[in-house]
Parts: structure tokens; C-alpha cells; sequence
């Protein structure tokens, strides 16, 4: 056995370590992440950046008091963002996206999804809506940013409910198809 005495330097093997630097180029760290988009101000949305970075950029939702607060996106089916993130690489946490049958913004009924994580990323904050004091909140809304439009929405029905489908009827073809629609919600 070897005793090594740690008061002295010299019996202490010099080991040396290679430490990379984090690069420092904008374009190489850019996080993408529910957490940045989370933290950016409505007046900062920009499309054409936003679109830079992934085309099927579609709208921007922003919940208020949650942490709701991201770029949507919409592609041709509603599997692909359920395991992809905002840069389409792959990931558990997914990334907010429209109801492929929609049509941005311009449907009577427009879906969005999103998993309800733990961090509270995505729509995991989404339970804030169904407390009295969120509801009975008349300066909350619900803003969907558009290219050129903004849109603000208030709450109207919040239910439990058995499995359903018929949430996601997006096309009516008349006004009073469409207010029958609303009253099925509304009273649940």
C-alpha cells in the first residue's frame, strides 16, 4: 500500500482535462424550447422569423396567467407534433399544433393540441382555466396571433366529459348548424 500525503502537490497524479468551450454562434445554441417562447412578449412575435425556422408556423396562441404562450404550427396529420418539437426534432414533449382539417383561424371551430406536461411547459398550465378565480377573471382571454390578425377569445364552457368526437367537427354548413354546435357546448 501507498500512503499519499494530499498536503503535498507533487504526490498527486496530474491528471489533464479537456474542457470544450460552449460555442458561442447565436445560430448553433438557439434554444427553441417551450421555456424561451414561454418568456416572449406578444409585440416580439415575428412570422417571418418564426417561419424561417419552421414553415409550417401557423399562428402564435398566448393563454393569460399560464404559461401558455407559443407558436403553432400545422402540418397534414395530428400525429407528427405529438413527438416533435418546434424544430421538428424528435421529443417526448411534442409541440403545440392546429387540428389538420382546420384551416388557420378562418373554421367556426379551431383545435389546437398539446401535451399537458409536468414542467408546465406546453399545455400543462392549461388547468388555471378551470378555477372560478381564472374563470370569473374578466381581463383573461385567450389571443391567437395571425400573420397581419389578432384574435381574442373568452372562455364560454368548460366540461368533463365522457370520450367524445363530436369537438371536432371543424366545417358547418349553416349558422344555425353552427349555433346548434355552440348550445351542445355550452351545456355540457
Amino acid at each position: 500500500q501507498k500512503v499519499v500525503d494530499l498536503s503535498k502537490n507533487d504526490d498527486i497524479p496530474k491528471v489533464e482535462e479537456k474542457v470544450e468551450e460552449a460555442p458561442q454562434d447565436e445560430s448553433i445554441i438557439a434554444d427553441y424550447s417551450y421555456a424561451r417562447f414561454s418568456k416572449m412578449s406578444l409585440s416580439e412575435v415575428d412570422f417571418n422569423w418564426l417561419q424561417s425556422i419552421n414553415e409550417q408556423t401557423v399562428a402564435w396562441i398566448s393563454v393569460d396567467g399560464t404559461n401558455i404562450n407559443y407558436p403553432v404550427v400545422l402540418t397534414s396529420d395530428n400525429d407528427f407534433y405529438l413527438t416533435h418539437n418546434f424544430t421538428k426534432d424528435y421529443t417526448h414533449n411534442g409541440w403545440i399544433f392546429m387540428d389538420y382539417r382546420n384551416r388557420p383561424m378562418s373554421d367556426y371551430n379551431v383545435i389546437f393540441y398539446g401535451h399537458n406536461l409536468l414542467n408546465k411547459g406546453g399545455f400543462g398550465s392549461v388547468s388555471k382555466l378551470f378555477t372560478k378565480k381564472w374563470f370569473n377573471n374578466t381581463s383573461h382571454n385567450i389571443i391567437v396571433l395571425t400573420p397581419g390578425k389578432k384574435y381574442t377569445y373568452k372562455i364560454f364552457s368548460v366540461y368533463i366529459s365522457e370520450p367524445v368526437v363530436d369537438y371536432l367537427q371543424v366545417d358547418f354548413y349553416s349558422d344555425s348548424e353552427y349555433q346548434t354546435w355552440l348550445n351542445t357546448m355550452l351545456k355540457r
